[in-house]
């Protein structure tokens, strides 16, 4: 059972805490229905067949309301909570439902209800129901997690002896062949992060265990930050540069996949141009590739 949840208004940056102890804002158990995600299966059927086969499948949206009461010691404290709720729940700006580690986004549907009758509506408290449209049915990880496809080998150890040239504490492994673990019920999308320390000429992310990739059809500068989200709805390629963000959605391969993190353990690497993995061509080292992702459930809390 979920008893605190925090909505933050994604325009303002303002959070609301509800909480089963709080003194403002008051819900209980019960106080929160997270709705259901609908589930439409397309099916096809041959003549005389029994039954069906399901081509594919489309997740819909969910709707999500909170009820609760908030607390004073007069009527006009109440009017002012009622107030500050008012304005935070606003159907013309998105908010962000947080819950624990995870999170929902949406648009109320509509603005607050607040009780009607003296015994929901009183100098002491005012019952409240926030109805929230959630498009993207998915609880998010609240935080990302950031993984360094190319990972540093620890070299410090005991007995440990100096040496007048110094001592090397840490090394860049050759392998750049990384395990990302989703443990989310579907595929998300990231965000990878090249920064180059030197010449990169075509650089390509690839999922070892599919080999779908993508690769940037261009000569990188050094000291040149890439950032691809490959997040639906918000796909996208900049690079930054001196200060400078310029839109590289021209330079996407057009064989590329805008690649996803499987659920699961999947293997991430990173080439380029010149790297074949049989050589001594070591451009690699002029890179630093990071993938963050957010992984994704359908229900959280024991809901």
């Amino acid at each position: 059972m979920i008893e605190s949840v925090k909505i933050r208004n994604d325009v303002t940056g303002n959070i609301i805490k509800l909480d089963m102890s709080e003194a403002n804002y008051l819900i209980y158990e019960g106080s929160i229905d997270w709705g259901t995600v609908d589930v439409s299966h397309n099916t096809f059927q041959y003549p005389t067949q029994i039954g069906s086969y399901i081509s594919s499948t489309t997740i819909g949206s969910r709707d999500v309301s909170i009820s609760g009461w908030i607390i004073g010691d007069t009527l006009a404290e109440i009017e002012k909570k009622k107030d500050i709720l008012s304005k935070h729940i606003n159907p013309l700006q998105d908010l962000t439902i947080i819950a624990g580690d995870y999170c929902i986004s949406g648009k109320p549907d509509t603005n607050v209800k607040y009780g009607n009758s003296y015994a929901e509506n009183n100098e002491a408290m005012c019952k409240f129901l926030i109805q929230i449209f959630c498009s993207q049915p998915m609880f998010l990880l609240t935080n990302a997690i950031d993984v360094n496809v190319a990972d540093t080998q620890g070299m410090f150890g005991f007995p440990l002896i100096l040496k007048p040239q110094g001592i090397i504490l840490g090394l860049r492994k050759k392998s750049l062949f990384t395990d990302i673990t989703n443990d989310g019920a579907v595929e998300v999308g990231m965000t990878v992060t090249i920064e180059t320390f030197g010449t990169v000429k075509n650089p390509r992310i690839i999922n070892v265990n599919t080999n779908e990739y993508m690769r940037i059809n261009k000569t990188l500068q050094s000291g040149e930050k890439i950032v691809i989200d490959t997040n639906k709805g918000k796909r996208s390629i900049y690079s930054y540069i001196n200060g400078v963000k310029t839109n590289y959605f021209d330079y996407f391969d057009f064989d590329n996949t805008w690649l996803q993190v499987p659920n699961g353990i999947s293997t991430f690497t990173y080439k380029t141009y010149e790297d074949d993995y049989t050589t001594e061509n070591d451009t690699y080292k002029n890179m630093n590739v990071t993938i963050s992702y957010r992984s994704a459930l359908y229900n959280i809390g024991g809901e």
